[in-house]
Parts: C-alpha cells; structure tokens; sequence
C-alpha cells in the first residue's frame, strides 16, 4: 500500500482506522460498528467509506491533517507526556483543560496532532 495516498481511499478497512488512532484492530471495530459510521459488512469483513469517516470525525470535532498519512494523526497521552514532560495527573489535567481536540476511544484518548501541535506552537 502506497501511503502517500492513504486518504485517496474511497473505503476504510478496520485496519486503517487502528492506524489512524493508534489502537488494536479489535478496538477499531468496536468504534465502526459502536459509532454512527454506516459501515457495510461484506462477510466477515467490515467497511467504512471515507466519506462517512471524515462525516463522523468532523461530527466529533477532531481536526486530522491530510496532508500527513494515516500513521501521524494523533498523538497518545504517553507521547504527550514526553513532548511535554510531565506526569500522568498532569497530562489529564491539561486534557481537561480543552487547549486542543481530544477523542476518546472506549476507555483511551487521543489526542488530535495537528490541534496540538498548533497549540503547541503558539
């Protein structure tokens, strides 16, 4: 797969999404199949179109850089942690404090890279 062109796709496999989040495959499915993402089941297999995904992130309010592949959206609380150095309390702290866009995965959160880096930067 050429990922130059990850968001020239017309659909979206589980896969690419646990790419996207940084997230295990089985979480991915339970965002597409727990979300508003009207996924098609094709057998086994599960499928999003890019069009209901980028529907759904601007829903969430997540701001994702498309210029960037799928492997550099987001930011973990552990990176932040070590951009920033701090600690845990800290870092959910700053989370709350609403600076940038942050989505919440079941119980993980990821933070949008373009929003904090633009916060970051200021």
């Amino acid at each position: 797969m050429n990922r130059i062109n990850d968001w020239d796709k017309q659909i979206l496999t589980a896969q690419d999404i646990a790419r996207i989040f940084k997230c295990g495959k089985n979480l991915a499915y339970k965002i597409i199949e727990s979300d508003d993402m009207n996924a098609v089941r094709i057998g086994s297999t599960i499928r999003v179109s890019m069009k209901s995904f980028n529907e759904w992130i601007d829903n969430k309010g997540f701001l994702l850089n498309k210029e960037e592949t799928f492997d550099n959206q987001v930011y973990t609380l552990e990176e932040i942690k070590d951009i920033l150095k701090i600690g845990r309390n800290s870092s959910y702290n700053l989370l709350n404090e609403n600076y940038f866009k942050i989505i919440k995965l079941g119980k993980i959160v990821r933070i949008s890279k373009k929003s904090f880096d633009s916060w970051l930067n200021k």
